[in-house]
């Protein structure tokens, strides 16, 4: 769980954020649910496909494609490279959650603190044969340290300590439906403190990205199809 849910993905993430902005990184990232619903699939007995799950994933993967848009052309380099390495760590996230599964019996917090302290190990000689960083002098300013704050305690430990609650109730692919919200907060946040520019492609995609995921999820479409279901009868 230290390296599929941490060290690489989180690792492919900062990584793909040099080369595209955080909106679409953001609407990428939104992808896990789809990527789980594959894994899952294969990998367990209770999680299989039916046609809404089939026709949500075709629904996803087509948004992905419109949020690639012209730089599947030059998918190799520059911010088409970035985005592969967004949808690459969706997908071990999706490997991730499938896996998780096994480990519904360990207390959330024991995961937590496992597959974070697993990830440092994991990460030690990359710092240090990578960065080198006796090489350079390190330069802390208030606003790192208070980014690297925010980003583990909030954005990486309590958020891993809430997905294994939601993982051990609800499952690996409702677990991994909590990615609805990242592209909504990412492309305001990027908007509002940023001054990024949504375009009309972005849009597309990521309406298409979280059709798919109420596709998947089919809650929303069978309240839609029954009316919001059955009032209990009055005594």
């Amino acid at each position: 769980m230290g390296l599929l849910n941490t060290t690489l993905p989180i690792t492919l993430n900062a990584w793909g954020l040099t080369r595209i902005d955080t909106g679409r990184a953001g609407i990428l990232t939104a992808t896990v649910p789809i990527f789980t619903v594959l894994v899952a699939h294969f990998a367990t007995r209770d999680e299989r496909f039916t046609g809404a799950k089939a026709a949500g994933i075709a629904v996803g993967m087509a948004g992905v494609l419109v949020i690639l848009g012209t730089d599947l052309g030059s998918i190799a380099t520059g911010s088409g490279l970035g985005k592969l390495a967004l949808l690459l760590s969706g997908l071990l996230y999706g490997l991730a959650a499938v896996y998780a599964r096994s480990l519904k019996d360990v207390p959330p917090m024991i995961l937590t603190l496992g597959q974070l302290c697993t990830a440092a190990v994991w990460l030690l000689p990359v710092v240090v044969f990578a960065d080198r960083p006796w090489r350079t002098a390190a330069t802390w300013s208030m606003d790192a340290v208070l980014a690297i704050l925010v980003l583990s305690v909030f954005g990486t430990a309590l958020g891993y300590l809430l997905f294994y609650r939601i993982l051990t109730t609800a499952g690996a692919t409702n677990a991994s439906l909590v990615a609805y919200v990242i592209p909504v907060v990412a492309v305001l946040l990027g908007a509002v403190t940023l001054e990024e520019r949504l375009l009309t492609h972005q849009v597309l995609g990521m309406i298409l990205i979280i059709g798919a995921m109420a596709m998947v999820d089919g809650r929303l479409i069978k309240r839609f199809v029954t009316g919001g279901g059955t009032r209990p009868a009055r005594t």
